[in-house]
C-alpha cells in the first residue's frame, strides 16, 4: 500500500511563525498606543476649546468675564467659576445652589441629580482622557475632580527662578506688583472686562492642565498616600480653591516651594498632564496650545498675567 504524506508545519517552523507574529505585534503595539494617546490628547484639547468658548459666551452675555471665585449673598460663602458657565456648556439643567456655599449640603451631599449631589457630578469637559480613572480620585464627599483649572493667587515672590537677567527676559528686576484679585484674567471677587486684559487675549492664559488630582503625582509617579494638606488634594471642580499657583518645581527636591520646572513635574499646584512632553493651555481668545514640558517658568508666568506688558509669543 502506498503511504501519502500529509502536508503540515514542523515544530521548528511553527515556532518561527510564532516568533515572527510576536515581533510584528511588538512593532505594532507602540504605534497603536501612540494613536490612542493622540486621540486622547485631541479630546483633551477639544475640552479646553469647549470651556474657552463657554467663557467667551458668558462674556458676550454679561459684557464681563466670570469671577475666579466670589462671595455669595452670605459673605462667608464662596463659589468657583465653573458653575457660572454651566448654561454655556449645555449644563444649565444642573441646579447648582448659588445662595449657599459650594460645600453646603445642598451642593455637596444632598442627592439631586440621578442620586448624586451637585458636586459629585462628573463634568466630561473637565476630564482629560489621558488622566487616571475618575473613580480613584474623588475628593471629600465624593466630589468630582477636574483636570482643567485656572491660575489663582498672586504670583509667589520672591522667586529667583523668575527674576534676574540670567533667569528671565521678562522680569529682569522685579515681578509684577502684588494683586489681591489675582494676576490672571479671572479675578477674585471681581468681574473683569476684556479691555482690562491689555496683554491681549491671544497672549493670556485662561485655563491650564493640572491632571490627576485628587492624587499627587511627581515626575510621572503617583505618591501614596496623598499627603494631607497638599494642593494636589484640592481638585474638585466646585472648590473655588482648585486653581493653581505655579511657582515651579525642583525635580531634585519636589517638596521645595519653588523650582525651575514649570510643566509636568508635579500636579501639586503646578501645570501637569499625562501627555508625553506637553501640557494643554487654553488662551482667552478660545485657542488651545500644547506647551512643551521644557517651557521656562518665566514664559509660563508671562503668559498667565493679564496686564504685565510682556511680549510672550507661544512660538518661543
Amino acid at each position: 500500500m502506498r503511504t501519502v504524506k500529509r502536508g503540515g508545519f514542523t515544530l521548528v517552523e511553527l515556532l518561527v511563525v510564532i516568533a515572527i507574529i510576536g515581533v510584528l505585534v511588538g512593532l505594532l503595539l507602540p504605534a497603536v498606543q501612540a494613536a490612542r494617546e493622540a486621540a486622547r490628547r485631541m479630546q483633551c484639547s477639544n475640552n479646553f476649546k469647549q470651556i474657552g468658548l463657554a467663557v467667551l459666551n458668558y462674556e458676550s452675555t454679561f459684557s464681563r468675564l466670570p469671577a475666579a471665585a466670589r462671595a455669595s449673598t452670605n459673605p462667608t460663602s464662596q463659589h468657583g467659576w465653573v458653575p457660572a458657565v454651566f448654561p454655556y456648556m449645555e449644563l444649565g439643567n444642573i441646579p447648582y445652589n448659588w445662595n449657599l456655599s459650594w460645600n453646603d449640603a445642598s451642593n455637596a451631599t444632598a442627592p439631586t441629580v440621578n442620586g448624586k449631589a451637585i458636586n459629585q457630578i462628573v463634568i466630561p469637559a473637565l476630564i482629560c482622557p489621558s488622566a487616571p480613572s475618575v473613580d480613584g480620585r474623588l475628593g471629600a464627599n465624593n466630589a468630582a475632580p477636574t483636570d482643567l483649572t485656572i491660575f489663582i493667587n498672586p504670583i509667589a515672590q520672591p522667586n529667583p527662578f523668575l527674576t534676574g537677567p540670567s533667569a528671565s527676559p521678562y522680569f529682569p528686576n522685579r515681578l509684577p506688583a502684588p494683586d489681591a484679585t489675582y494676576h490672571g484674567v479671572l479675578g477674585l471677587n471681581v468681574y473683569r472686562k476684556l479691555g482690562e486684559v491689555t496683554d491681549g487675549t491671544t497672549n493670556s492664559i485662561l485655563t491650564v492642565e493640572c491632571a490627576g488630582r485628587n492624587q499627587l503625582y511627581v515626575m510621572g509617579k503617583i505618591v501614596t498616600p496623598t499627603p494631607a494638606g497638599t494642593p494636589a488634594a484640592t481638585g474638585a471642580w466646585a472648590n473655588p480653591r482648585t486653581g493653581i499657583v505655579s511657582s515651579g518645581t525642583d525635580p531634585a527636591n519636589p517638596n521645595a516651594p519653588i523650582g525651575p520646572c514649570a510643566i509636568n513635574c508635579t500636579n501639586s499646584s503646578n501645570v501637569y498632564s499625562f501627555h508625553t512632553g506637553i501640557a494643554n493651555v487654553g488662551m482667552l481668545d478660545g485657542s488651545v496650545h500644547g506647551l512643551s514640558a521644557s517651557t521656562p517658568l518665566y514664559l509660563l508666568t508671562a503668559l498667565r498675567t493679564r496686564s504685565g506688558g510682556e511680549v510672550s509669543p507661544l512660538e518661543q
